[in-house]
């Protein structure tokens, strides 16, 4: 039996519809149609029913494959769509912080370290 055969890229994830779809157009394409055209050439045209209905085929998975696009597309909208909802939802307001300059006490400024040592040397000739 054929218990261990790794399982091939392209039969995997045969249900999923547009990887379905594609498999099928491009068998219908690669594989189908030209058999079919090959024999309608041969059978001077005998065929031809057989093609046209190949062709309707394929056109009706390139159409589901289209159709997928456009969902997986809506889908990644949606989720932008809710992402942002989220993300607009969790935004805070900062507290707005106001920042004061403050001068230190104890710390004389320069101005007040010169008038007192003006002070200092009137008080000084006063006494002498």
């Amino acid at each position: 039996m054929l218990e261990h055969v790794p399982v091939t890229p392209y039969m995997k994830n045969l249900y999923v519809a547009k990887v379905m779809a594609d498999n099928e157009s491009k068998f219908i394409k690669y594989v189908v149609m030209p058999f079919w055209r090959l024999m309608n050439t041969f059978f001077d045209g005998q065929f031809d029913f057989a093609v046209d209905f190949l062709e309707t085929n394929e056109n009706k998975w390139l159409e589901i494959i289209k159709q997928e696009e456009l969902k997986e597309k809506q889908k990644l909208v949606d989720k932008e769509e809710h992402k942002e909802e989220k993300e607009t939802d969790l935004i805070i307001e900062k507290p707005i912080i106001i920042i004061k300059k403050v001068e230190p006490k104890g710390i004389p400024e320069k101005k007040d370290t010169e008038e007192k040592e003006e002070e200092k040397e009137e008080y000084l000739n006063k006494k002498g």
